[in-house]
């Protein structure tokens, strides 16, 4: 894996383009794969690459769910269903009434039920950042959160068994495929990916194990 960065986003938007073109000058039919964190994102590299007059063909651009989900297709495994956000509520919900009476996160929901909805937001954060259960117990200020974490993450668990699961467990279900997906492509280039942790560095490096990824990270890091 290869690390280019700079604190401003346009150079490496430029850089970016240079390289696509470099690939596509050495062999007009190679395949690249430029991974970016969001649909948005995606959308604004493909205009940028057609404002540019760049050949489209043969490059992908494509955000960590629909890399994760063209892994399973190609590999013919099985693709788990992503519950959608009512659903999962639904999940989370038993793993806050079960907690004592008087219980902050309890009586949080139950005096403002669209406080389920900002809950899961948190969750899902933890699960594609990869936090464990544990971890939050081992933290003082995130204990009170623990309990239905955890819970939520083992009914999760057995949901998968049935070929249900959220975001985060469906790129964790492709991550065995993505390197041999990957060996297609002549180059991966990773761009705008801010945070680049949990299930979304798992994606990398699953990558990066069949064809190198640069990754074009947007910050100044001041050397030693």
């Amino acid at each position: 894996m290869k690390l280019l960065y700079h604190a401003d986003p346009h150079v490496l938007e430029a850089e970016l383009l240079r390289r696509v073109d470099a690939v596509r000058r050495d062999d007009p039919l190679a395949a690249v794969l430029v991974l970016v964190p969001t649909v948005r994102l995606g959308g604004h590299v493909q205009r940028r690459l057609a404002e540019t007059g760049r050949a489209r063909l043969g490059v992908e651009v494509a955000h960590f769910q629909a890399v994760a989900r063209a892994a399973l297709e190609a590999a013919g495994a099985p693709s788990p269903r992503v519950l959608p956000k009512r659903l999962l509520e639904r999940v989370l919900a038993p793993s806050l009434e079960a907690l004592p009476r008087g219980h902050g996160w309890r009586s949080l929901v139950r005096d403002r039920p669209g406080a389920l909805r900002a809950i899961l937001a948190v969750v899902n954060e933890l699960r594609e950042a990869g936090i464990a259960p544990q971890a939050l117990e081992r933290e003082h200020g995130t204990r009170a959160l623990a309990p239905p974490y955890r819970a939520y993450v083992e009914r999760l668990g057995d949901l998968e068994a049935r070929g249900l699961t959220d975001r985060a467990g469906f790129v964790a279900a492709a991550l065995p495929h993505a390197a041999s997906w990957a060996r297609r492509f002549r180059a991966v280039l990773l761009h705008g990916a801010y945070e680049l942790i949990g299930a979304h560095l798992d994606v990398v490096r699953a990558l990066d194990r069949g064809c190198e990824v640069t990754v074009l990270l947007p910050a100044a890091i001041e050397a030693p």
